[in-house]
């Protein structure tokens, strides 16, 4: 009874194994879902690279908002730079996403980078960043 027992355990624990590296091939096939992450991954790195200069919660009321003038030979303020990132952002998953959105959502004091992409049903992917 103990061996079948024990085989039976090793045998599950097999399947789902299985099961799991075969969903895990499924997400790195798809295009889409890579340039989704390389994207939100993009995002993330604007919002640390500029975490001692602008405040985190900007970034979430930042979403839609027109940019201004291009930041060259001129420093920008704290807002005028988190507009820029977002929009050059948006623009990036909108070029290279079927159907593709991003957009920023706040929680407390944590932001929400959020992509989507495609016709109905659409695939999302969402990171959350944190101070």
């Amino acid at each position: 009874m103990t061996r079948l027992t024990t085989v039976l355990i090793v045998a599950l624990i097999g399947v789902t194994g299985m099961l799991g590296l075969r969903g895990l091939g499924r997400q790195l096939a798809d295009p889409e879902a890579v340039q989704a992450r390389i994207l939100v991954a993009d995002m993330a790195s604007r919002i640390r690279a500029n975490a001692g200069a602008v405040p985190l919660r900007l970034y979430a009321g930042a979403a839609g908002r027109p940019s201004p003038a291009a930041c060259t030979g001129r420093r920008c303020a704290a807002m005028e730079l988190v507009q820029q990132d977002v929009e050059q952002w948006q623009r990036q998953v909108a070029a290279l996403l079927p159907e593709g959105h991003g957009r920023l959502d706040s929680a407390g004091s944590e932001i929400h980078i959020v992509v989507e992409w495609g016709d109905p049903p659409r695939s999302r992917l969402q990171w959350t960043l944190a101070p």
